[in-house]
């Protein structure tokens, strides 16, 4: 198949960034970039893993694209019991 880079064309593919991570305070500010267009989430206001999210940042199919994954993803699994897969950390891969 078409490749585009280091993943498949047909795959999806998330850009993920938190914000507002550090032990005093939890994570308040979830970005996501998907299919052009970029969605904010305040998680103080909503919790967007329950409605579904949960599954998407688990299922390893789904791409999700972090730069410097460390704290992230010790505030997904402390925070809200998320146990991520399928992660391309930028940091990692330059």
């Amino acid at each position: 198949g078409s490749k585009g880079g280091p993943f498949n064309l047909r795959e999806v593919v998330l850009g993920i960034d938190l914000e507002g991570i550090s032990k005093e305070y939890p994570l308040c500010l979830l970005q996501i970039y998907f299919n052009g267009k970029v969605y904010l989430i305040d998680t103080l206001s909503i919790d967007p893993f329950a409605l579904g999210l949960k599954q998407i940042f688990e299922d390893p199919e789904v791409v999700k694209i972090f730069h410097d994954f460390c704290e992230d993803c010790c505030a997904l699994v402390n925070q809200f019991g998320i146990e991520p897969q399928g992660v391309f950390d930028t940091q990692i891969a330059y």
